[in-house]
């Protein structure tokens, strides 16, 4: 029954669609370090560092609670206090927000 399966995708090498999906999620990943390696996340960033936000990193709910508190890219952002424990401090918009760390490691700065 599923020997024919890699005869329907000819021309995508020995293991079919599975490997075609593969490289395609290879190179996926390949452009998303790249451009995080050009990108660091706010977590990376000293107090008083400021940078634009370039890239967010998230499923919905968590893109949902970014936008409510004004987070946008192309924003321009401030690291105000940055604690070992608890939420961070950033300024966006002239606004101090607390966000916290998991949900800020996903946002991504550029220098300006």
């Amino acid at each position: 029954m599923f020997g024919n399966i890699n005869n329907t995708y000819r021309g995508m090498g020995k293991h079919g669609m599975v490997g075609w999906m593969h490289r395609i999620w290879i190179h996926r990943r390949q452009e998303q370090t790249s451009n995080k390696e050009k990108a660091k996340s706010i977590v990376d960033m000293n107090e008083g560092e400021e940078g634009i936000i370039s890239e967010i990193h998230c499923g919905i709910n968590c893109m949902q609670r970014v936008k409510n508190l004004g987070i946008n890219i192309g924003e321009k952002i401030k690291v105000i206090n940055k604690p070992q424990i608890g939420p961070m401090t950033i300024e966006v918009n002239q606004r101090k927000v607390l966000i916290e760390i998991g949900m800020a490691s996903k946002i991504y700065v550029k220098k300006e």
